[in-house]
């Protein structure tokens, strides 16, 4: 300004003065006049208090009619118009009181008016917070945390990085989440949760990774006992931050921040969970003191308070005025201490069924926050799924739609779209399958993506030359390896079912237990139409689990002698002698014989056939009663992979494949196939030669199946194709395997088996361990003729002295397990005194 006035002076200028407005923008103009502006300031800004009250009367009325089972469609025009006036009437009072009106903000609801005593009187401190989360990190922990890193720590650390993985730790599932979440919320929507009702409270954090406070996690860190050297290296990680902002592909400027995380950072989900623990402790207390009562599913159920996955939070209570003062306080004080902030605009409350009116209106006034007749989504997932099942799962079939329509899909080749199938368009159902059962829109995918196969278009029709399913088998069998939906999908379920019978400490596992089965396991629990469709999706997927999984004998007494697969063979895995009546439910412990843990030979020989006999005392016992396990034996370490349950599938069906799906070069089918051959049987002359035909019903098969007094019963029954055959119950399937043991013996006897000769083995020199060192040697040999096998065990000094030697015959005859029980080398080596640590043990 002093610049100007010294140029009017220079230049000799004065002041005439003026009439009129002061400001030229409403000199004589039109419209910008007096009367105009009077009329806008009237309508923009005169009568806003009076749109604001109004709007939320309105708002009121609707959300009453939406609870009452009105549509919901006025509610979000209605909350933007009031989010638009509470904006208006901020920048009003910001031009007329500057930064006062924000600072204290006037939407007075109890909320915000704990918030304000919180600040205000500063009674709820950090400390109060962090004093109530407990003290987990032992002094092991802290050794190896605080110990120095190593080339090959760090090179694992990397190489778990997979480039497609997502951050987050591992061994924590979300579908546990999802899975517990919906069944709590079908059983609100179906019930009526105790004489109050039951609220659930979905929350919505502000920009929550970049809100953390540093000094915060720092405090829990201290506090859940991590070592001051650990804790100075994570603050070093995320303190040391700097941004700049990218103008034209150019970084400009420098950004140092004091408080939030990097979202990306792999590091930053497990700092964002330590943080998120503050929250859990404090509901964890009011739960203990009473305050708070989360929803049990079920009597002597656990009790549901909050879920949280990442920065997902929802929490569970009665729905009562104390527990909503409760939450309140709860959440000002985390967010007083942590730095985070509830999002009321977009924080939801759902009330379970029959829930009082004046109870809802009274919750949902003191937290401010809408009411929703029910959660559409939760993590991703729809958490109703209603009748209309296939409109829940619309979305899938949308995305893939998207992926697989647009113009550079139209350009790929075919190895192009081969890629774009099995990495997008059938990977995108994944996280779906994983929860449930996909309805008819299963089908739909794969016909979608069927016709982008053959046409590079999901719209066009044209000939598919070769069976989908033939596509679908591995790319060494001659497939292309495209994945068959609904195989993947009960293999996606059978994990759920295996989870249900291991993971037992899991809160899944507790809900669903208390809830489902909570005398036996999910293996015996009868089916119900009752619970949510998640978990109807995951009982269909039990039979998987039933017909690949076996036990491993412990101590026997989970185990059903006729009922369960337990024997070591793999075509001869349960018990086909026929079960007594009154040994029905009889379990394998009632054949040992205790404390020596052995079979008892003569009940074994008593009450089975010879074969099942000899496979009974095949089975090795443990020295110590440890309990059964249930194995997959897909897998060498025993556990269930959805990879391995997808093969178990497959090569199930493609046992009976060929004659069930007349995939055999009958005549029959090569004339379908424009082959110019008469389709007449050539052995009768009298019918066309199909795959039952050929294999069955020709009349001069009479003199192959006369032999066979068991089949005459069905001999005259006609059959439409050979699937129909193998359906036909003909005998007792406990009689299947002894009829089969007898083909097989009489095949063996009629065949010339000449053995190859060996080759000799190459010659290889004993090396001796160093000094104060023994090395202990040891190997198994089958004997066929008996069924049995021999293990050798050997240990000798650094001089080559022997030390000690055994030499045993045991009736088992597979290769692996005989190396497994060669290895109980401990209890030997103990009795001769020697220490475990100085051994090294070398299969031979």
């Amino acid at each position: 300004m002093k610049a100007f006035r010294d140029v009017l002076d220079d230049c000799g200028l004065v002041d005439l003065g003026f009439t009129g407005f002061p400001f030229t923008w409403c000199n004589n103009r039109d419209p910008p006049n007096t009367t105009w502006l009077g009329s806008w300031s009237r309508d923009s800004f005169g009568n806003i208090s009076k749109k604001i009250e109004a709007t939320k009367l309105e708002l009121k009325q609707a959300e009453t009619r939406a609870i009452q089972g009105d549509s919901h469609e006025n509610l979000q025009i209605l909350r933007q118009r009031l989010n638009s006036l509470f904006e208006k009437e901020e920048k009003m009072w910001r031009q007329r009181s500057r930064s006062l009106w924000l600072a204290n903000g006037d939407r007075n609801t109890k909320y915000s008016t704990v918030e304000q005593h919180s600040a205000v009187d500063g009674t709820i401190s950090m400390a109060e917070v962090v004093a109530q989360v407990p003290q987990v990190v032992t002094e092991d922990m802290n050794k190896a945390l605080i110990r120095e890193f190593t080339a090959p720590e760090v090179e694992l650390a990397l190489n778990q990085m997979a480039p497609t993985k997502a951050p987050g730790p591992d061994g924590r599932l979300i579908t546990d989440n999802v899975l517990v979440a919906f069944e709590t919320l079908h059983y609100m929507h179906h019930n009526r949760v105790g004489r109050d009702g039951a609220m659930a409270l979905k929350l919505d954090m502000s920009k929550a990774y970049d809100r953390v406070e540093w000094h915060f996690l720092e405090k829990i860190m201290t506090q859940l006992g991590f070592h001051h050297k650990w804790i100075s290296l994570i603050t070093e990680c995320i303190s040391t931050v700097s941004y700049s902002i990218l103008v034209n592909g150019e970084p400009h400027g420098y950004i140092q921040p004091s408080r939030g995380l990097r979202q990306g950072d792999p590091l930053s989900p497990y700092l964002f969970l330590l943080c998120a623990e503050g929250l859990h402790s404090l509901i964890q207390k009011a739960k203990m003191d009473g305050d708070i009562q989360g929803i049990s599913l079920c009597r002597r159920g656990p009790k549901i308070t909050h879920l949280f996955f990442a920065d997902d939070s929802l929490l569970f209570s009665k729905a009562t005025a104390n527990a909503c003062e409760k939450i309140q306080g709860i959440l000002a004080q985390y967010e007083n201490a942590s730095g985070q902030q509830v999002n009321r605009d977009k924080t939801t409350i759902y009330f379970s069924k029959h829930t009082p009116e004046a109870s809802q209106h009274v919750i949902k006034e003191a937290l401010g926050v809408p009411i929703i007749r029910q959660y559409e989504k939760y993590l991703g997932l729809p958490s109703l799924v209603g009748r209309n099942r296939t409109e829940s799962f619309t979305k899938i079939k949308e995305r893939v739609w998207q992926k697989l329509k647009g113009w550079k899909e139209k350009l790929l080749s075919q190895a192009g779209r081969e890629i774009l199938i099995k990495a997008v368009a059938q990977a995108i159902p994944t996280y779906s399958m994983s929860c449930f059962r996909l309805p008819a829109k299963r089908s739909e995918l794969e016909a979608m993506v069927r016709r982008f196969w053959w046409s590079n278009n999901p719209e066009q029709r044209k000939i598919h030359w070769v069976a989908w399913r033939k596509l679908c088998k591995p790319k060494q069998m001659g497939g292309m390896g495209f994945r068959d939906l609904r195989k993947f999908n009960e293999a996606l379920l059978a994990k759920q079912v295996w989870r249900l019978t291991h993971d037992t400490s899991s809160l899944f596992y507790r809900v669903f237990k208390a809830k489902f089965f909570p005398h036996g396991t999910i293996l015996d629990c009868p089916s119900s139409t009752r619970g949510s469709y998640a978990w109807q999706s995951i009982l269909k997927a039990r039979d998987v689990i039933s017909r690949g999984a076996v036990w491993r004998v412990g101590n026997g007494a989970s185990i059903n002698i006729w009922d369960h697969r337990w024997l070591l063979e793999e075509n001869h895995r349960k018990i086909i002698t026929p079960a007594p009546n009154i040994l029905l439910h009889c379990t394998v412990n009632q054949l040992i014989v205790k404390p020596q843990m052995e079979w008892d030979h003569s009940l074994i020989d008593r009450l089975f056939f010879p074969h099942d006999a000899v496979a009974i005392k095949h089975t090795p016992l443990s020295n110590q009663e440890h309990p059964d396990t249930l194995t997959w034996p897909g897998n060498t370490n025993g556990e269930y992979s959805v990879r391995s349950g997808y093969r178990f599938l497959v090569d199930e069906e493609d046992k009976c494949l060929p004659a069930t799906c007349e995939a055999l070069p009958t005549k029959l089918n090569l004339h379908k196939r424009r082959i110019p051959v008469d389709p007449t049987c050539e052995l009768c002359g009298e019918c066309n030669e199909d795959a039952i035909h050929a294999l069955w019903s020709c009349n001069q098969l009479q003199i192959v199946w006369e032999k066979e007094s068991w089949l005459q019963s069905i001999r005259s029954t006609p059959f439409v194709d050979f699937a129909d055959l193998l359906t036909k119950e003909v005998d007792p399937i406990n009689q299947v395997g002894q009829k089969a043991k007898c083909y097989l013996e009489k095949y063996l006897n009629a065949t010339d088996q000449r053995k190859p000769q060996a080759q000799p083995a190459p010659i290889a020199r004993w090396m001796p361990p160093r000094m104060l060192r023994y090395k202990v040697n040891y190997d198994g040999v089958v004997f066929k003729d008996t069924n049995e096998a021999g293990i050798g065990i050997i240990v000798r000094d650094s001089s080559g002295l022997v030390m000690a030697s055994l030499v045993q015959k045991v009736l088992f005859p597979h290769s692996i397990p005989r190396q497994a029980w060669a290895a109980r080398i401990n209890p030997i080596c103990l009795e001769i005194g020697l220490p475990e640590q100085s051994l090294k043990v070398i299969p031979k």
